[in-house]
């Protein structure tokens, strides 16, 4: 075995999946889909559009994602639960974002 690689063992292997390749891949994903949300709240201008824009924005995404990984072969995840989660969370994402603006932009008239 050379310096770096993963071991053969059956635990290794199960460790190296669950807690290094699968925690990158819904970083790089989640991160994605958070400045997706934040950008378009930020827009919005307002609390209440910034939660509504988040509360759309966040599960259209995830249902992009799932469906692009489904056509090339790959496993989305489980939608109904990402959708519902990305509801609520995009909702209260949105919100912030758009609350961060309306109080750090100050407004001009």
């Amino acid at each position: 075995m050379s310096q770096g690689s993963v071991p053969d063992t059956p635990v290794a292997v199960f460790l190296w999946t669950a807690f290094g390749q699968i925690p990158a891949l819904a970083m790089s994903t989640g991160w994605a889909f958070a400045g997706l949300v934040v950008g378009l709240a930020w827009l919005s201008g307002s609390p209440a559009a910034g939660a509504l824009t988040g509360a759309l924005a966040l599960p259209a995404a995830h249902a992009a994602y799932y469906a692009t990984a489904t056509v090339t072969g790959g496993d989305g995840g489980p939608l109904t639960e990402w959708l519902l989660a990305g509801w609520l969370v995009g909702a209260l994402l949105g919100g912030a974002a758009g609350w961060a603006r309306r109080t750090l932009v100050p407004a001009t008239g």
